[in-house]
């Protein structure tokens, strides 16, 4: 009796939220000590209850520090950049698809105290500048947009490298990059090789080994070649995969999507 009446509590909170966000048009969303407000949908409730990659927060709370900022390419509707500008010094938000963006920036503005810390970009990160195509195989603003669709749905957006933004940006003290392009990593990585080796920056790869199921080991290879010079690969739990047998097995086991964290950093320090 006492689980029901705690389920039932725990529903019945959740409707007061969801009836609370329609009427004064914005959502509360709790993250172990973090909180900020977004325009309502039914993915937030799933921050709430810990079903979206508590992985991800765990990652960010390990390598993101107030005297750095971070770069978050793929930000969509902003769960990484509203949780992390509030450890980090500030976010640089890259989000080309436009329906994402929209609801992002829209989200940026229900919190007004975290808005100075938080730049949006409009473009992919690519390995070359100019133009690419973005498409979405449903609908843009699903967080499944991607440079790899190139159909009828697929629209033209501005691209820069990751080394010209920087620079565009006067980016001097960025020491976390998340990267989340759906399945784009496997062609942009290896022109980031020699950035990465030079610089360091830990960064955090959301991979999708899925997309590549018909070349699964030559995804993998790729991913561990661009950024193997790294001491530490590890996975979300963090064991080690910096050996590239592990590697391979590890995104070979993984059915939708897979996040490691390449860094000189150990998992605890």
């Amino acid at each position: 009796m006492k689980l029901i009446n705690i389920f039932r509590r725990s529903k019945y909170k959740n409707f007061l939220k969801r009836l609370t966000a329609r009427l004064v048009g914005s959502y509360k969303v709790d993250i172990k000590d973090k909180h900020f407000f977004v325009k309502y949908s039914s993915f937030w409730e799933d921050v709430n209850n810990g079903n979206w990659e508590p992985e991800t927060f765990l990652i960010f709370d390990k390598y993101l520090d107030k005297e750095h900022s971070f770069i978050d390419i793929g930000a969509w509707i902003g769960p990484t950049v509203l949780y992390g500008c509030q450890i980090a010094k500030k976010c640089y938000a890259i989000e080309p698809d436009p329906v994402a963006l929209n609801i992002l920036n829209k989200n940026i503005e229900l919190n007004p105290g975290l808005g100075n810390k938080i730049n949006v970009f409009d473009f992919c990160i690519n390995y070359e500048s100019g133009e690419t195509k973005l498409g979405n195989k449903n609908s843009f603003g699903n967080s499944m947009s991607s440079m790899l669709i190139d159909d009828e749905t697929a629209i033209s957006v501005k691209c820069l490298t990751l080394q010209e933004f920087i620079k565009q940006n006067s980016i001097s003290d960025c020491n976390f990059i998340k990267i989340d392009v759906e399945g784009a990593e496997f062609n942009i990585l290896p022109y980031w090789k020699e950035f990465l080796n030079e610089n360091k920056l830990p960064i955090h790869l959301s991979l999708h080994p899925s997309l590549f199921r018909n070349n699964m080991k030559n995804y993998a290879k790729t991913i561990f070649s661009s950024i193997n010079s790294y001491k530490n690969i590890f996975d979300h739990d963090g064991i080690s995969l910096s050996r590239e047998k592990d590697f391979i097995d590890f995104l070979s086991k993984e059915i939708k999507g897979a996040d490691i964290v390449a860094t000189d950093r150990s998992w605890n320090n």
